[in-house]
């Protein structure tokens, strides 16, 4: 369960400020500073950082949700955004890749092969 060594528990929404639809206690990765979670939150659709869903009890495997985030036609990047995304990665035991389901409709591939420089089809970091 959590927390534990790659998961904690984070009250910074707790006035609903970071993100107005998330609930006020999040599951996000150990190594997340406030600062790095604020700062990916303002790079995100409507702050929607990428919090924990669930967690197998087992393997430790995960489901994390999120937004996309702002990146914009001009290709913006925010580094405390790579960062959080690269603490989802590490708090993974069992492997050292992130797969990113978009269930958006397909015309919004456009994000994807922009911000990761993929395919929409084959996507993974």
């Amino acid at each position: 369960g959590v927390p534990n060594d790659t998961w904690h528990i984070t009250k910074l929404n707790d006035g609903h400020d970071l993100c107005e639809t998330y609930p006020a206690i999040l599951a996000v990765p150990a190594g997340a500073t406030d600062e790095i979670i604020r700062n990916a939150a303002a790079f995100r659709s409507r702050g929607r950082i990428p919090v924990l869903s669930w967690l197998h009890s087992e393997s430790q495997a995960t489901i994390t949700r999120a937004s996309q985030p702002l990146v914009g036609v001009g290709g913006k990047r925010c580094r405390d955004d790579e960062r959080y995304t690269q603490l989802i990665i590490d708090a993974n035991a069992q492997s050292h890749k992130l797969y990113i389901m978009d269930a958006r409709p397909r015309y919004s591939h456009y994000y994807l092969s922009n911000y990761y420089c993929c395919s929409y089809s084959n996507f993974m970091l």
